[in-house]
This record gives C-alpha cells, structure tokens and sequence, in this order.
C-alpha cells in the first residue's frame, strides 16, 4: 500500500433539500443536513472507512466542529496534519429542488494551504487534492520529484504531467475551463487516466485503450449529489491500490457514488 497523502479542506456541509420546487415569499418545506465536509476530507474520510489509512492535510478551524472532525477522522486511522487558526470552521451550503441547485462556501483565502507551510512531502508516494496553487504543487513536486498525483474538479497544468497519475472532474467543472463535451479528445491531451462525472446520467472514463461510459441506476428520482463525486474517487484510489483492473475499480466506484447519491450525508454508509 503506497503511503497517501491528501490535501484539502476541512469544512462543515450544510445540505438542504426539496422534494417540490422552491417558492419565493413561502415558507417551504426542506430536508436538512449538517455533516463534516470538505471534497478532500471526505475522500479520506471514505477511504478510512474501506480500511485505507491515510494522511490528511489541511487548515483547520479552532471550534468543536475542527475537534470533532479530527477525532472522527482519527477514529478510521487516518492522521491529522495542518495548522489551526482562530477562526469558526467555514461552512459549505448546497441546496437542491426541482428549480434550483445552489451552491454557497463561507471558505476564506487563509484556510487554503500554500507553499510556505513546512511539511515533510518527500515521506509520500501519492497525492490527492483539488488545489489550484500551482506555486504549492510545484513545491511538493520539487521536494518528491517522483509523487504521483490525482487532481480532483480540475485540469492541472501541463507542466504536471510527468507527476499526473489521474484526474476526476464533473461536467460543471469541465466546461468553465473549456467549452467542450468531446470528452475522450480532451482525456488524450493528458497522460494517465480520467473520470468526468456527469450528474444523473452517469460518468465517462478514459484509461490508453479502455474508455467509455456508465449510466446511473438510481432507485429514486430525488437524491444528495453532493458527495458522489467524493465517494467514487475514494473507491477508484483504493481498488486501484489493490492492483484492481482500472475497468473494474471504475465499476466499483460508480456503485459507491449511486449509494451516496441515494444516502442524505457526504460519505459511504459505514458498513462498507
């Protein structure tokens, strides 16, 4: 098992979801839920619970909500790693109905890790973040020449290449940095492997001679997106750590993001 290290945030997902329509000037009726979040920490939140240890690291609130989220990740092996302001966790809103998917982060500039924090990256052999600060990815690479990457909700700079292992980005993601659904042509720009997400109507893959598509399966029409995407990278880093045929892990992982999909949290039901 390679020694993992993920970078991210620790926030607070506050979810709120209609079954009907939203209505100005009514008070409407919703389902709501608070649960520890963050893309990345939910990825290793998962992975803790299908038995991969792993390390996170990130900047952290100084509240019970940081406390609760570093004991909970504690609790499936995963260690802590990252300084801590005097600062409320921020909170990251989703709502979702019928008319409206509306998403609000309360996540500041100074709970986003940069390249000035001491760390020991050269200790690792894989990294899994949605980091943008390319100053701070060409720190890691510069100390571990020889890390491997998996970018998650955007197109890394070419200039990664030679650390890219794999990307996973949803369709969203994917047409604010190019208006393009040509999929595979966009896969062949990159080495190594990609995932796009496309909501409801399942996923694209792409690995050298194995690309195409997954539908859905959902039991129900409503359901909580946010997490899905979490989930299946989760499932695609542990079965691919496992030697697991990338075809195969791929599979695997859309079952867990259909199972998240159908679940009101964040992460895989404790049972797998």
């Amino acid at each position: 098992m390679k020694n993992i290290l993920l970078i991210g945030n620790a926030l607070l997902d506050h979810l709120i979801y209609s079954k009907e329509p939203l209505l100005e000037r009514c008070c409407n009726k919703v389902t709501t839920t608070i649960n520890s979040g963050g893309s990345i920490r939910n990825i290793a939140h998962n992975l803790g619970l299908l038995g991969c240890p792993v390390h996170f690291l990130g900047v952290w609130g100084n509240d019970k909500h940081a406390l609760a989220m570093k004991t909970e990740l504690k609790s499936l092996g995963i260690s802590c790693h990252g300084p801590s302001l005097q600062k409320s966790t921020p909170i990251f809103t989703a709502i979702f109905s019928d008319n409206i998917n509306l998403t609000l982060s309360g996540l500041t500039q100074d709970f986003l890790l940069d390249e000035n924090y001491d760390f020991p990256y050269q200790d690792y052999d894989y990294l899994i973040t949605n980091t943008t600060n390319e100053d701070l990815l060409e720190h890691i690479c510069k100390i571990n020449p020889f890390i491997r990457i998996l970018f998650i909700g955007h197109l890394p700079a070419f200039r990664f290449n030679d650390n890219l292992d794999g990307i996973i980005i949803n369709r969203q993601e994917l047409f604010i940095e190019q208006e393009d659904d040509d999929y595979p042509s966009t896969a062949r720009t990159y080495p190594g492997w990609m995932i796009v997400t496309l909501d409801r109507a399942g996923l694209f893959f792409y690995k050298d001679l194995d690309q195409g598509y997954r539908t859905n399966t959902f039991e129900k029409e409503g359901g909580y997106p946010v997490g899905c995407g979490d989930a299946l990278a989760a499932g695609m880093v542990y079965q691919l750590q496992q030697g697991t045929a990338f075809v195969n892990a791929v599979d695997y992982a859309h079952q867990l993001a259909e199972l998240v999909f159908q679940t009101p949290t964040v992460t895989i039901p404790k049972e797998r």
